[in-house]
């Protein structure tokens, strides 16, 4: 059986951010090197069934214009289903809605962060912890990614372990299991995307305050979310070759 990399959504990017850079999904595949034939795609909003977990090499949340504290069919059955991911070690990655998703699947909370809005390029600063994990190997202690969000984990599930934060979020990046990660931050999101987001949300920005050509000015590509997202994709692979394919 050939297996494959779910990319699991909760609804499309912003119709505009889309149209110039594309979908979720396809930011992933460019940054985690992965083809259309080794990632199958399911949206949540539109109840996709999702395959067999005997089927996937492994699954990546995907981030969402939606708020994991919304409580709603959707997302109850999303943290159901991912739940099951985790409870059958299926080698699994949140990004952003996916990270928030994953600490209140397994009992954490989720809240609007009292800092505000986090967006544009910012830096991530990993724990001892970040930095002896693999998902991390071969990156150094400070990270630069990008970031949109406005919802952060309040309290972690019992038993994860903080890998990674900074001034504006102290759980940046955690393990939850032992095959399980969630980032808060963006590591799919290039420059180019993330200028797209900022002009997308151009007259929200502007009221938060925010200055947008200083956001603009500061972004350039980073390549330490192309080898997280690429580290990912080879511990799913070693999970596979060590069962079997």
């Amino acid at each position: 059986m050939t297996r494959k990399i779910l990319l699991v959504k909760m609804g499309a990017a912003p119709s505009g951010v889309k149209a110039k850079c594309g979908d979720f999904e396809d930011w992933i595949r460019a940054a985690g090197d992965l083809s259309k034939d080794e990632t199958s795609v399911t949206d949540f909003v539109q109840e996709n069934q999702p395959p067999n977990l005997d089927s996937l090499l492994g699954a990546i949340v995907a981030g969402s214009v939606s708020m994991v504290s919304e409580d709603n069919d959707n997302v109850r059955r999303l943290c159901s289903w991912v739940r099951e991911l985790i409870k059958n070690r299926v080698p699994t990655l949140g990004i952003c809605y996916g990270h928030q998703l994953m600490a209140r699947a397994l009992g954490g909370s989720v809240f609007r962060n009292p800092m505000g809005r986090e967006i544009g390029l910012v830096e991530v600063k990993l724990s001892s912890a970040g930095l002896a994990d693999p998902l991390f190997a071969g990156l150094g202690s400070t990270l630069r990614v990008c970031a949109s969000h406005m919802e952060s984990v309040a309290l972690p599930p019992e038993g994860a372990i903080v890998l990674a934060e900074n001034e504006q979020d102290e759980f940046q990046a955690m393990r939850m299991a032992d095959r399980a990660w969630g980032v808060q931050f963006h590591p799919e999101i290039n420059s180019a995307t993330m200028k797209a987001i900022i002009d997308d949300r151009t007259e929200a920005l502007q009221t938060e305050g925010f200055n947008l050509s200083l956001l603009r000015t500061r972004l350039v590509d980073s390549a330490d979310g192309v080898r997280l997202l690429r580290n990912f994709v080879r511990l799913c692979r070693d999970v596979d070759a060590a069962r079997g394919s």
